[in-house]
């Protein structure tokens, strides 16, 4: 709508969707058009073609000739002119010749015709950059190759140092972008990588983890080509002088723990918060009537606990008395190695009936839960998907896995979607981790979606049930009550019920450290004997 005119610019089908984000076509082809000189007067179509379930970004574009023969730095303007402009990376670009792209007797482009045309290897390329598989067999039906892999590379030095640089900076380029990315040479532009600026934030700081040592903040912002990045990661990370301290020359903040700069922080708060008069955080609760504290001599009601239902104080779950009397306070063990007692089997016996799932697998604590379930289920090849105000622990689990972690815009299934159409493919595992009931905000997921989205995309998928067991679902059995498939040994899903020292669901991920602590037999009871009102009952001795 423009001064009070409605003008039609496109149509809706040929939308390109993009980290959920809509770009017109042709607003690319605009770019591309004013990339060069010999762009400027042909017609051009942008188009998603899929390949084997994966959506990639085409461009075909005519072409003035003009004597050229070599048009490798006019694919390579389009691309990063399309890049800086729509922040958006061209798998492929094919340059035609004029008149090639389809049009409508009045002069509209036809991309659907001419995406069809491409597929089909009817187009005939004077220059291209990437490429897909097309339809038809035969020689012309190959993957065709990058524009800077024709020819050989510039030649550098290729000292060890180099070597090992050039093939850290491949490695986890690959392992952001994925098999899509051409052959890396040291004169691939940065932007061939199409890297947004989480993944460029990421591919340092995974540089910086494999040399142990930090990286310049200019340093990949200055970068250009894959040789710029690797010169920087020779001379900087791996050739980077290394002061030879004498061990009675080391500061005492490397090894003095009240020099420790984070211990003198925490220091400073105290301070703060003693010069205010009072401290919120440690309030020493003496025990008061049921869930309700007593500090200073004063019963409060606690808006922070995570009791909802007042199982804490319940008298049935005396059951932890008797099993000290059997068991006494400890099992003296971790379960790997003589630990595991009779009640732990109970306990996850019950909590698998109880949930509705094959197995069920009890932790030390809730944090643990998921930062061990997380830790063995995925690793550095592969990518954890995480609510925006998803718990901490689950963070963590990421961390200890190494895996790549983004998180989604809270309980949107939808962006979770685009993502995952968008990403999917780079990685070997993806997981995603969600909640049952958020505590802090008290909403909850639409978990039929995400259950879609799982089977979909093909990933695992983690509920953490910490703050829904008990106050949601059908008898208390969660807010996964009814929303899951019928369990199978291999079902790729897993509820954790964290905030409770248990694991509900098929992950194998019991931690695999023969001195992993064990929950006490007391603990177990405990836990046994909570769910109410519940089919627990029948199984409580």
């Amino acid at each position: 709508m423009r001064e009070g005119q409605l003008y039609v610019t496109g149509r809706l089908d040929d939308l390109i969707i993009v980290r959920g984000l809509n770009r017109y076509p042709q607003d690319i082809e605009a770019t591309a058009r004013s990339s060069h000189p010999l762009l400027a007067a042909g017609y051009g179509a942008a188009f998603v073609a899929d390949n084997h379930g994966l959506q990639h970004l085409v461009l075909v574009q005519e072409v003035a000739r003009k004597g050229e023969v070599n048009f490798a730095h006019v694919l390579d303007a389009v691309r990063r002119a399309v890049l800086d402009e729509h922040g958006l990376a061209l798998d492929a670009v094919m340059l035609v010749r004029s008149g090639t792209i389809p049009r409508t007797s009045s002069g509209k482009i036809q991309r659907h015709a001419c995406r069809s045309a491409f597929l089909a290897g009817e187009l005939k390329a004077l220059a291209e950059f990437g490429g897909l598989p097309v339809d038809n067999a035969g020689p012309s039906a190959a993957i065709r190759p990058a524009a800077e892999d024709a020819g050989p590379s510039t030649a550098h030095p290729a000292p060890h140092s180099w070597q090992a640089a050039l093939a850290a900076v491949r490695q986890h380029a690959r392992a952001l972008v994925g098999p899509v990315l051409p052959d890396l040479t040291p004169d691939t532009p940065l932007t061939a990588l199409g890297l947004d600026s989480l993944q460029s934030l990421d591919l340092v700081a995974r540089l910086e983890k494999t040399f142990a040592i930090c990286l310049p903040d200019t340093v990949f912002s200055q970068a250009r080509t894959m040789g710029d990045l690797v010169h920087a990661v020779e001379n900087h990370l791996i050739d980077a002088p290394r002061p030879d301290v004498p061990a009675d020359q080391i500061p005492p903040e490397h090894h003095d723990l009240a020099r420790f700069p984070e211990y003198g922080e925490l220091k400073r708060q105290q301070r703060l918060l003693l010069a205010a008069g009072d401290n919120p955080y440690f309030r020493v609760d003496q025990g008061g009537a049921g869930s309700a504290p007593c500090i200073d001599g004063r019963l409060l009601v606690d808006f922070s606990v995570y009791d909802y239902v007042g199982l804490a104080h319940d008298p049935e779950v005396a059951a932890a008395k008797a099993a000290i009397d059997r068991y006494g306070t400890s099992a003296g063990a971790s379960r790997l190695v003589s630990g595991e007692k009779q009640v732990h089997r109970d306990l996850e016996q019950a909590l698998a009936a109880f949930l509705a799932t094959p197995g069920a697998i009890v932790f030390v604590s809730g944090h643990a839960t998921n930062v061990t379930t997380i830790g063995h289920l995925v690793g550095p090849d592969d990518l954890i998907l995480h609510d925006f105000l998803a718990h901490n622990s689950i963070v963590q689990g990421a961390i200890l896995a190494g895996a790549t972690r983004r998180a989604f815009a809270h309980n949107d299934w939808q962006a979770l979607d685009t993502l995952l159409s968008e990403v999917r493919h780079r990685y070997r595992r993806v997981l995603v981790a969600i909640e049952g009931v958020y505590s802090m905000d008290g909403d909850f997921p639409e978990l039929p979606r995400f259950l879609k989205l799982r089977k979909k995309h093909k990933t695992l998928l983690l509920v953490d049930e910490a703050h829904s067991l008990g106050t949601m679902g059908a008898a208390g059995a969660s807010a996964s009550t009814g929303a899951w498939p019928a369990p199978t040994s291999t079902s790729g899903w897993a509820r954790s019920p964290s905030r409770w020292p248990v694991a509900a669901g098929t992950s194998p991920a019991r931690p695999n450290s023969s001195s992993t602590s064990s929950t006490p037999p007391p603990g177990s009871s405990t836990a046994w004997a909570s769910p109410r009102p519940s089919p627990l009952r029948p199984w409580l001795p």
